[in-house]
């Protein structure tokens, strides 16, 4: 869905990623860190990239006190 219809799923991934923002452990943050790639992937096919670097920051931002997914966040290029 994401290559043919990216603003569909552009709002599965945010619903998606919603939820995961509150949770903590590994597991979580991996899967956070997929959907942050593939919203990524969604907006550069959008030609929307700056939004999704709005997005990121404020996500870091709300988050920064989770070194663990900062690092794994880091690791994905994120």
């Amino acid at each position: 869905m994401r290559d043919h219809r990216p603003a569909d799923a552009l709002d599965v991934y945010l619903r998606l990623l919603g939820p995961l923002k509150q949770s903590t452990g590994d597991q979580a943050y991996h899967e956070v860190a997929r959907l942050l790639r593939s919203i990524r992937e969604c907006h550069e096919r959008l030609g929307t990239p700056e939004e999704f670097s709005r997005h990121l920051a404020a996500l870091r931002t709300a988050l920064k006190r989770r070194p663990k997914l900062m690092k794994i966040l880091d690791t994905n290029g994120l």
